[in-house]
C-alpha cells in the first residue's frame, strides 16, 4: 500500500491494515481538525491511502451538511461549499472541493463543537462564555441557551460547554466541564465535574464525569467522549447511567458516525500536560505509556476498534472529526488563500430571457 502525502511536514500518518479498504467500502473520506490546519484523509484514483493538509489558524468545531461545511476558526465562522457536483472531479482527483461562500466574525468565542441547524444555519458551543449560540446580524453571536446555575452572560470561562447535540435538527443535549458560576471555578475538579445536560428541560442528566465532550445522538441513543477517562460512552437519559463502550490511551474528543461505525478522535497535547491529574493520565503514566494521537474506528455493534489511523510527529492535537460521505478525496481552499480570487463558481445554464 502506497500513502500519498501533501503539505505534511510535521506527521506522519500510520494506517491500520485495512483502513483505506474500508474508507472505499463506506464511501466516505475524513477530516479532522488540528490546531493549526484540517487533515483530510481520503483516496486517490488508484485506491491509495490519500492525505492532505490545508493550513488554517486556531481550528475549532467543524459540521458538514451534505454539499456545505462550517468552520470555525479563532474569530471566524466560515460556510464552504462544494463547487463540484454530480460526479465532476478535478485535475487531483478531489470529487468534493469546498470553497469559502460567506464568513462572520464573531470574535474569539471559543467555538468547541458546531453543528447545523433545520434551516441549514449553524448552532455552536463557547467555551467562554459558557452558552449554545447562533450567528447574529448585528452583533458577535446570539445566545440560545445557558445553563440554569450561570447568573449572567460574561467571556469568563463559568462552565464551559463542550459540546451540543441536535435532535430532530435542534439542539438538544450539551456537554460542560462544570456546574460552576465563578471565573475558572471549574478547574479545581475538572477531574470529575463534568456533566451532560438537556437543554430543553434544563436537567442534569448525568455528573461527575472527567472532561465530557462531543455528544451525539445516534441509534436512539446519547454517544459522548469522556475526555479525561480516554472512553466513548453512552448515557440512558432517564436513570442517568453512564455505560462504556471502549476505553483508549488518548485524550479523548472528536466523534462522528459513519454507518454502524462511532469515528473518535484523541490527542494529548505538546508535552501532555493537559492529561496531568486526569483519570486517562494516571492510567498511561501506571502503564509507562504517552497518550496516542489518531482516529479510531470502532463498530458500535460490537464495541470494538476495527481500524485506526494513528499520528507520528511533532503535533500532539487531534480535535474534532468529521465525514464526507460519498467522497473519495476532499480539497478545501483557505479563504486566505490567493486561489481564493481566481476562483469563479456561476449557473453555467443561465441565459436571459
Amino acid at each position: 500500500m502506497t500513502i500519498k502525502l501533501d503539505q505534511l511536514t510535521n506527521f506522519e500518518p500510520l494506517p491500520s491494515p485495512g483502513f483505506t479498504e474500508w474508507l472505499a467500502e463506506m464511501d466516505v473520506s475524513i477530516g479532522f481538525g488540528r490546531r493549526d490546519s484540517i487533515v483530510l484523509v481520503g483516496r486517490s484514483r488508484n485506491d491509495e491511502l490519500r492525505v492532505d493538509s490545508v493550513d488554517f489558524g486556531n481550528i475549532g468545531g467543524m459540521a458538514v451538511d451534505e454539499n456545505s461545511m462550517w468552520l470555525s476558526t479563532g474569530f471566524q465562522m466560515w460556510r464552504f461549499e462544494n463547487a463540484l457536483l454530480d460526479g465532476a472531479e478535478n485535475d487531483d482527483g478531489v470529487d468534493q472541493f469546498f470553497i469559502p461562500q460567506f464568513g462572520a466574525t464573531t470574535g474569539n468565542l471559543m467555538i468547541e463543537d458546531v453543528a447545523i441547524d433545520e434551516d441549514k444555519q449553524p448552532v455552536f458551543t463557547s467555551f467562554r462564555f459558557a452558552c449554545i449560540a447562533q450567528l447574529s446580524e448585528e452583533l458577535s453571536f446570539t445566545p440560545l441557551w445557558m445553563p440554569a446555575w450561570v447568573s449572567r452572560l460574561a467571556p469568563d470561562f463559568r462552565s464551559p460547554i463542550t459540546g451540543l447535540a441536535m435532535r430532530d435538527s435542534k439542539p438538544a443535549f450539551a456537554t460542560a466541564l462544570g456546574n460552576t458560576d465563578k471565573s475558572n471555578a471549574w478547574k479545581k475538579k475538572r477531574a470529575s465535574s463534568g456533566l451532560i445536560v438537556d437543554v430543553s428541560e434544563d436537567r442534569v442528566i448525568a455528573d461527575s464525569l472527567s472532561m465530557p465532550y462531543t455528544p451525539r445522538w445516534f441509534r436512539d441513543r446519547l454517544w459522548f467522549t469522556e475526555a479525561g477517562q480516554g472512553r466513548l460512552n453512552t448515557v440512558d437519559l432517564a436513570t442517568g447511567e453512564v455505560e462504556t463502550v471502549i476505553e483508549l490511551p488518548t485524550f479523548l474528543r472528536g466523534l462522528t458516525f459513519i454507518d454502524r461505525y462511532a469515528v473518535v478522535a484523541g490527542s494529548g497535547s505538546r508535552s501532555d500536560e493537559i492529561l496531568d491529574g486526569l483519570p486517562v493520565g494516571e492510567r498511561l503514566d501506571a502503564a509507562g505509556q504517552r497518550s496516542e494521537l489518531g482516529i479510531w474506528v470502532i463498530d458500535t455493534d460490537s464495541g470494538e476498534v476495527v481500524h485506526r489511523l494513528g499520528i507520528e510527529g511533532t503535533g500532539r492535537e487531534c480535535l474534532s472529526v468529521v465525514a464526507f460521505e460519498g467522497a473519495r478525496r476532499v480539497g478545501i481552499i483557505n479563504p486566505s488563500s490567493p486561489r481564493v480570487q481566481n476562483f469563479v463558481t456561476y449557473d453555467r445554464d443561465w441565459n436571459p430571457t
